[in-house]
């Protein structure tokens, strides 16, 4: 489903709208009896932590359960925006929240496993890329985003090492929607549910991934929880699942 909130709780619940009953970014908070991935992280003693860069993914979507650390923080004021896609935090301030808490880390925390949710909102509208970004992709906004999110994951991958949590990581990259940039009349995303906005990407690296590999598809967002659960070793997914 090509919208925010409801993309997301598909990903972390493994169960498609019609089964979560979240179905746009202003819907109720996700249902206390669906359980979410973070939840059965926690549940298995891993220390969690998610960093969002959206207001619709803020804690009253409910999606802050099974979190030690909820950061939603987004530093901006209900006066700056006018539509609620552009409530946003910009990627590199994300990642300097993620850093300030991978440091703060307690010696205690330092020694469990370790479950890291860090949301990045830069290729959406509206398309604001930074410098050298905007100049280097003058006309090309969207994809000056898409280059700088990528420098972000690079930065991130980086912190990662320095905090010795990337060699025995299993890491999943992947999206949530994309952008029909005026495909079959849609200048963004929401309305139509061709591959346009449907088709988004899916890395996946770590134990009991093989390296280079390439599998075809089509796999589906509400799957990649029950997959990662199964590389970790990790008993399933409670049913009812749809992944």
């Amino acid at each position: 489903m090509p919208i925010t909130r409801a993309s997301h709780t598909s990903l972390v619940a493994a169960q498609e709208p019609a089964n979560h009953g979240v179905r746009d970014n202003i819907a109720r908070p996700l249902a206390a009896d669906v359980p979410t991935l973070a939840e059965l992280l926690h549940a298995q003693g891993f220390a969690t932590a998610a960093f969002v860069s959206s207001v619709v993914l803020s804690r009253q979507s409910g999606l802050q359960r099974g979190f030690d650390t909820y950061d939603d923080r987004l530093g901006i004021a209900a006066r700056d925006v006018t539509f609620l896609d552009a409530a946003q935090r910009r990627g590199d301030a994300t990642l300097d929240a993620v850093e300030h808490w991978l440091a703060g880390r307690s010696a205690d925390a330092r020694t469990k496993r370790t479950a890291l949710w860090v949301h990045l909102y830069d290729p959406h509208d509206p398309y604001e890329p930074p410098e050298p970004f905007a100049s280097r992709f003058r006309g090309r906004e969207y994809d000056g985003e898409v280059a700088w999110t990528d420098s972000l994951l690079g930065r991130l991958r980086t912190t990662l090492e320095a905090q010795h949590l990337w060699d025995d990581a299993l890491v999943v990259v992947t999206a949530d929607h994309g952008e029909a940039l005026g495909e079959h009349g849609e200048t963004g995303h929401g309305f139509f549910v061709y591959e346009t906005t449907l088709k988004v990407p899916l890395v996946m690296r770590g134990p009991g991934v093989p390296p280079g590999a390439t599998i075809g598809g089509p796999f589906r967002l509400v799957d990649v929880a029950p997959t990662a659960l199964a590389l970790l070793g990790l008993p399933a997914f409670p049913a009812p699942v749809t992944g």
